[in-house]
Formats: C-alpha cells, sequence, structure tokens
C-alpha cells in the first residue's frame, strides 16, 4: 500500500510539472503580445525567439531532470518486493517544486543532478529554439502586413490584437511550448525509468515489457498498433519503440518479472511506422547513469 501511495504521489507531481509549465507557456504568450504591441508603436524590431529561449529555459532543463529522476523513482517502486534497488524508499519530503525534487531524488538515487542538468540543457534549448524561430516568423509577419498596409498606430495596435485573437498566435506560442514541455519531459521520464532498470537487482528478475497505451480515442492508430506487445528487455524493438514515440505522446513500456504469467513474447509490430524523429531510446541515446556498477 506504501508503495501505491508513493507512485501515486510521484505521478502527481509529474502533473503538477506539466501544469507549471502550461502556466510559464501562457505567461510567456503574454509577454509576446506585449513585445509585439510595443514594435508596432516604436518600430523597434523585437527578438522574440531570445524572449522564449530566455524565459523557458531554466525552467524547462529543470522539468527534464526532474522528470528523469522521478520516472527512474518510479521504477524502483514499482518491482520493490521483488527487486532490492538503491535504498532507501522511503519520501522524506513533497516532490515539488522541480528543484526540491531534483535535490531530493538525486539525493535518493545518487544520480549527479549537475550532471543531468548538462545533458538535457541541448535538448531543451535545440526544443525552444525551434519553437521560438517559429513564432518570431508568425509574430513578425502579422505586422509586416500592418505596416504594409498603412495601419496607424491606434488602428494597428487594434488589428494587432485581433490578429492575435484571431490568428491563434498566443494560443500558437502557448500550446506549442506547452506541447514541447509535455514532450520532452517525457523523454526524460522515460529515459529515467530505463537508466533505473539497469540497476543490477532489477536486471536479475526483470524479463522485459509490454507496450500499453492509454486506450482513449487520441491514440495514434500507429500507437494503438503497438498496443499489447511484449518483447524481452534486451529485444531491439525497445531501441526505437521506447516511449514516448511522438509529440504528446503518452505511452508507456509497463515492466515484466521473469516469474509473471506474461514473460512471454506477443504482437507483430511489423509495418508499423512511428514519428521517425522518436524512433530511439532515450535511456540509451543519452547514456544517463545513475551510478550501477
Amino acid at each position: 500500500m506504501r508503495k501505491d501511495l508513493h507512485i501515486s504521489r510521484i505521478d502527481r507531481e509529474r502533473r503538477e510539472t506539466e501544469r507549471r509549465g502550461a502556466q510559464r507557456a501562457g505567461a510567456l504568450a503574454v509577454r509576446l503580445q506585449a513585445m509585439a504591441m510595443r514594435e508596432l508603436k516604436t518600430g523597434k524590431v523585437q527578438d522574440y525567439k531570445r524572449a522564449v529561449i530566455e524565459t523557458m529555459l531554466p525552467e524547462i532543463r529543470q522539468t527534464l531532470t526532474a522528470a528523469f529522476l522521478q520516472g527512474a523513482r518510479r521504477s524502483q517502486l514499482m518491482l520493490r518486493g521483488k527487486a532490492t534497488p538503491q535504498e532507501p524508499i522511503e519520501f522524506a519530503a513533497p516532490l515539488s517544486p522541480n528543484a526540491k525534487t531534483v535535490r531530493y531524488l538525486q539525493m535518493l538515487l545518487g544520480a549527479d543532478a549537475q550532471t543531468l542538468l548538462e545533458v538535457f540543457e541541448p535538448a531543451a534549448l535545440n526544443a525552444l529554439t525551434s519553437a521560438g524561430a517559429a513564432i518570431n516568423d508568425r509574430i513578425r509577419g502579422v505586422i509586416a502586413e500592418l505596416v504594409l498596409e498603412g495601419a496607424h498606430v491606434s488602428a494597428g495596435v487594434a488589428a494587432l490584437q485581433s490578429a492575435f485573437r484571431d490568428m491563434g498566435i498566443a494560443a500558437i506560442a502557448g500550446n506549442k511550448l506547452e506541447a514541447i514541455y509535455r514532450t520532452q519531459s517525457a523523454i526524460a521520464y522515460g529515459a529515467g525509468r530505463w537508466a533505473a532498470d539497469q540497476d543490477p537487482a532489477v536486471q536479475e528478475i526483470l524479463w522485459g515489457y509490454e507496450y500499453s497505451t492509454v486506450g482513449d480515442d487520441r491514440v495514434r492508430p500507429e500507437h494503438a498498433a503497438l498496443n499489447g506487445i511484449r518483447r524481452p528487455k534486451d529485444d531491439p524493438f525497445w531501441q526505437i519503440n521506447w516511449p514516448p514515440n511522438g509529440w504528446n505522446c503518452r505511452c508507456i513500456a509497463i515492466p515484466i518479472t521473469v516469474d509473471e504469467p506474461e514473460a512471454k513474447a506477443k504482437g507483430d509490430d511489423r509495418g508499423v511506422v512511428i514519428d521517425p524523429s522518436f524512433r530511439f531510446n532515450p535511456g540509451v541515446q543519452r547514456n544517463l547513469s545513475l551510478g550501477y556498477s
């Protein structure tokens, strides 16, 4: 029962992490709109991409590190009683906010939090640079149209407000950045789970995994085709299909121990093609370690 409570606490913290990311993305969208208004009124060009990176990078770095450690801790707890991963098990403090989560979990797991931050920064920076460039181009395009139309400042401000609303620029900024938060966090979380399962005590009793979707009407057909597939832990399948397998993917890999009836291969993934940019196992690709010998 205590194990289930601990797992539920990690899951709640994961949801809270995503909620904070959505809030920050929404606040940035408001800031971008204010910057666009300033550019239209003064003629001074604003750097929207830089604003995206400066505002979001510190938080998303912490988010990815926390997600990695949460994934690792959850993996340990799921197999408690069947293996003896690193101890102690007990939680001594709530898992929030992200900075406290990182400090606390890295102490429990023996992970180097600073190393994790450095590992995840390039991924965060690349995602934010791409998003910032797209947002920058969209806003600048709207401003350029207003200038060409020769709109007066007052009329231009009203038109820009309308453009943000009707063209969904603020929503696009918020939704795009929220998607980055959620997806990059899921990648880090999956890497943490994989890293924790490399514990020799876990490897002794771990047979493999079962691919599982959420099962609702939002599941993509190619992901639904993988649902229920079981493969041994060292099967090449997990090198390219370890969740997440796309933007906002909610799939998970369920561990199966050697003493379970489910410990046998099942399902056929031939002909299933997922998003090429997600065909990798983040725990393997980034070579992240919890210090197991």
